[in-house]
């Protein structure tokens, strides 16, 4: 069966947008996937997955991905997204655990998605978390 990826890719930044973790669950192979993230954060199967997921959306409960261009290769889908949101929560641990700031992010992101049958088995969400970082006032700017 063949299945339009960047359709379904579009389906789950909608579903992540929403926070609706059921559906981002059933998007995921029960089986077989991994995510991993900038930091080199690796995370093995999909409940797994989930629960770091919703870490992320208690610490930016208004988390949104604006999709600004993607394309794909076979059962492959690069996006290019905007993701926004306030700090409302404390960071997952990973991620250094910080307390919420109440300030703004604004950092571009890249999203590597792989399918099969219709399931996402492999992500890859590249972002600057540095910008992340000093946008919530827990990093120094760089030097001019």
């Amino acid at each position: 069966m063949d299945h339009d990826v960047e359709s379904l890719a579009r389906k789950d930044l909608d579903d992540m947008n929403r926070g609706d973790m059921d559906a981002v669950r059933d998007a995921r192979d029960p089986h077989e996937y991994v995510y991993e993230q900038s930091g080199d954060v690796r995370v093995e199967g999909r409940d797994a997955a989930l629960e770091w997921f919703r870490q992320w959306r208690a610490a930016f409960p208004d988390l949104n991905g604006e999709l600004l261009r993607s394309v794909a290769a076979g059962d492959t889908v690069v996006s290019e997204i905007r993701w926004t949101g306030f700090h409302r929560g404390a960071l997952p641990e990973a991620a250094g655990g910080a307390a919420a700031t109440g300030r703004g992010i604004s950092a571009l992101g890249t999203m590597w998605q792989t399918y099969r049958d219709g399931k996402l088995i492999a992500e890859r969400n590249h972002f600057d978390g540095m910008l992340i970082l000093t946008q919530l006032g827990l990093m120094a700017p760089p030097p001019a």
